[in-house]
């Protein structure tokens, strides 16, 4: 089993693959024509200046006798495909599509125009090249991108060298890893950017207790209101008006955590809003890691992209001005982090 084919079996969720393809010489006939029975040729709407990669969408059975599989839409790489291997997009939720807001919205090679039945080609797409096998994925990603990362390292114990996947590292955006401190980073930055009143705030530190299973009514009641704020602001972005049809168009500030495989180790990456920074870095106290290097700024080009902490084996970054779905809000930046990350190189320290 090649390692692409190896991959899309463990996706747990609609999933998108941006990645170079194996050497078309190593596969035989029959696997060759099954492939091409997947591949799109065109896009309803897709412009006519589109640039040139193959894509392929189908299923891929998990079980046959219950009749279960999993969709896939696979994006070959813009640049030497043979060359490239795997890099997996999982969005969170959990359940969000990551073909109908990852692919469609922040990092595909086409974006959905607003307003208009019609594609539009962006120019930030993560299928520009890619050089290592890794899993980003964000929100609910927190949990499921290690746990998938933790089996593919598990697997590579005992595999042979035709099954060894070559994994490089996770990449998790706006991460759901603790509900003590993800629940009451919510809580705090909720106050600090003054969009609970102090009687709120003053009711969660009296009624929850987010280390326990089961809240209280009262604190339940306390978020319960808290939740009503979608229905007035853009909960995923605080300084976003919200769109016409009141689904979120944009999102808040947001942090990253980079790391690398070393020694059977994964690190990783995340980027906050709806779990908003506050919360990881409450998440990152609790994990106690050692700094290595102190927080300090992080250039794109002329400006501040943002800052980051480099902890022994994960560095944390923020992306100023970005939000949850940070390719939406902030692509170039977005991009820019992805290719360092796979790169395994730190952010520009300077200006250029």
């Amino acid at each position: 089993m090649k390692v692409y084919t190896l991959s899309c079996f463990l996706l747990g969720t609609l999933a998108l693959a941006l990645a170079g393809r194996p050497d078309a010489g190593s596969l035989d006939a029959a696997t060759i024509a099954m492939q091409e029975l997947d591949r799109v040729l065109s896009l309803p709407g897709q412009p006519s200046y589109s640039p040139a990669f193959k894509q392929y969408s189908g299923y891929v059975t998990t079980d046959e006798y219950l009749g279960k599989a999993l969709f896939y839409w696979f994006l070959e790489a813009m640049d030497k495909p043979d060359e490239n291997p795997l890099v997996l997009w999982l969005n969170g939720g959990p359940g969000c599509s990551s073909i109908g807001s990852g692919q469609s919205q922040e990092l595909g090679p086409f974006l959905v125009k607003k307003n208009v039945p019609e594609l539009e080609v962006n120019p930030y797409a993560w299928n520009q090249g890619n050089c290592q096998s890794a899993v980003p994925g964000l929100s609910s990603g927190g949990h499921f991108v290690p746990q998938l990362a933790n089996l593919i390292l598990e697997e590579n114990r005992k595999a042979s060298e035709e099954n060894y996947i070559n994994f490089k590292g996770i990449l998790i955006g706006n991460p759901y890893m603790d509900g003590d401190t993800d629940l009451w980073g919510i809580v705090d930055s909720a106050w600090h950017h003054a969009i609970i009143s102090d009687n709120l705030y003053n009711d969660f530190q009296k009624n929850c207790n987010f280390s326990l299973v089961d809240l209280s009514p009262e604190c339940i009641a306390d978020l319960v209101q808290y939740n009503a704020l979608d229905e007035i602001i853009d909960i995923y972005s605080l300084y976003t008006d919200r769109c016409e049809l009141g689904y979120p168009d944009s999102n808040t500030s947001f942090s990253v955590q980079i790391g690398r495989t070393s020694n059977g180790r994964v690190s990783a990456l995340s980027f906050n809003a709806r779990i908003p920074t506050t919360s990881t870095r409450y998440t990152l106290k609790k994990l106690g890691l050692p700094i290595k290097e102190d927080w300090s700024p992080w250039f794109h080009h002329k400006q501040v992209g943002g800052w980051t902490v480099v902890y022994d084996g994960l560095t944390f970054v923020t992306v100023r001005g970005a939000g949850h779905m940070v390719p939406l809000t902030k692509p170039e930046q977005a991009l820019e982090l992805f290719k360092h990350f796979l790169a395994n190189t730190n952010l520009s320290s300077k200006p250029f």
